[in-house]
């Protein structure tokens, strides 16, 4: 027997800029088959324990925009979670071509972003790549503990230098008066 998911299996969706995550809430999955299908229709089949019982579910997603063809999926004894990556990183208005969001589909608001904690994550990404490169560019100095206890002694000698001649004229001034 054969069973459309849309009307029985919930998925959890959760989105970013560049990737859309399902989790289809299936139990000990069997025959998972996810095909892509020109080029914004995801086709997914398995046959698994759900909320009717162990049957083959199924559905169809057809994307707002274009995903790339490659696909990745991991079956687990409770789910199967599929991750697919957009064409273009950016924030989609919404999910599929339909105006109205499909009724099997629920938010993960555990792992929900909205547009703008979207766009922090990717300025937080962006400064650590930036951070990592700038370090990488950075050379290791083999001297650099060297050239700190230099600097640190010639400041020091500096300031004892100064501290003295500064004690020692005070000491003048009050032991000797003002007529040096």
């Amino acid at each position: 027997m054969r069973v459309s998911v849309n009307q029985f299996e919930k998925k959890i969706l959760r989105r970013r800029h560049g990737e859309i995550y399902l989790r289809v809430e299936l139990s000990d999955v069997k025959n998972v088959n996810i095909n892509l299908q020109e080029h914004n229709t995801l086709q997914f089949r398995a046959q698994g324990h759900g909320a009717k019982g162990d049957n083959e579910y199924e559905f169809k997603l057809e994307f707002l925009e274009p995903v790339r063809p490659e696909i990745k999926h991991k079956s687990t004894e409770r789910q199967v979670d599929i991750k697919i990556k957009k064409k273009e990183e950016r924030w989609w208005d919404r999910l599929t071509l339909q105006e109205k969001k499909p009724l099997f589909l629920a938010p993960d608001f555990d792992r929900w972003l909205d547009e703008s904690d979207a766009e922090m994550e990717l300025q937080a990404k962006e400064e650590k790549l930036n951070k990592i490169s700038v370090e990488s560019r950075v050379r290791n100095d083999p001297y650099l503990g060297l050239k700190k206890s230099y600097l640190f002694m010639y400041n020091l000698v500096q300031f004892l230098g100064y501290s003295w001649v500064f004690v020692n004229m005070t000491v003048r001034l009050f032991i000797l008066g003002q007529g040096l």
